[in-house]
């Protein structure tokens, strides 16, 4: 009877300790994150992507210096420049090959944000 409860108390910690292996909730329950292209708005989705990523060198103040003269700071300016160079601007960003990848010496934006971008340009870049 001894050795039968001591093999039934290793039976009950065996079983307690393998099955907590997955105890914390990122595990259980991971986030999903979504990506939303519908409805993309210049003001609330576009001007901060190129704030983070863009205005280091393409800002009114720094086009000239470090920008080849391109700003993308205000509306009037990314739309002169996409008017003539959409695919160019999306190749960069996206770093295929055979163009200078944007940002220059940095990392490829998220999926997301190249994904928002080429969904307000392809709606023709509404100042929205």
């Amino acid at each position: 009877m001894k050795h039968i409860s001591k093999l039934l108390l290793l039976i009950i910690v065996g079983m307690i300790f393998t099955s907590c292996y997955k105890d914390n909730e990122e595990e259980l329950y991971p986030e999903v994150i979504t990506c939303n292209i519908d409805s993309i708005s210049f003001s609330q989705s576009i001007v901060p992507i190129l704030q983070i990523n863009c205005y280091g060198c393409h800002s009114n103040s720094a086009a000239g210096v470090a920008g080849a003269g391109i700003s993308f700071e205000g509306y009037s300016n990314v739309a002169g420049y996409l008017n003539n160079n959409s695919e160019l601007f999306i190749n960069s960003i996206s770093h295929e090959p055979g163009v200078s990848p944007m940002p220059k010496g940095g990392a490829k934006l998220p999926e997301c944000a190249i994904n928002q971008i080429k969904s307000w340009i392809d709606d023709t870049y509404p100042n929205n």
